[in-house]
């Protein structure tokens, strides 16, 4: 009788860490998509003097004003492609 007791509360102990287990892994994802920020998705690049110096010419040049990252991604669209 005192085996079969011990083999409920085992189960039932076995039981509960499992499901705190999976409970445990929901609320991490949770956690994460809650503090998801743009920052978990940008990378940071060095730019020499010399690139900073073109941005600013082709911010004050052509009156239409580019972000930095217009001006880096058409740059480097035009790298890729003398590549193809």
């Amino acid at each position: 009788m005192v085996i079969f007791i011990g083999m409920i509360i085992s189960v039932v102990y076995m039981s509960a860490i499992d499901y705190l287990s999976e409970i445990q892994g929901f609320m991490y994802k949770q956690w994460d998509m809650d503090t998801c920020t743009p920052a978990d998705y940008t990378i940071q690049i060095k730019i020499s003097d010399s690139q900073y110096e073109y941005y600013r010419s082709q911010l004050d040049g052509g009156g239409e004003k580019r972000s930095i990252d217009e001006i880096i991604t058409e740059d480097l669209e035009r790298e890729v492609e003398k590549l193809l």
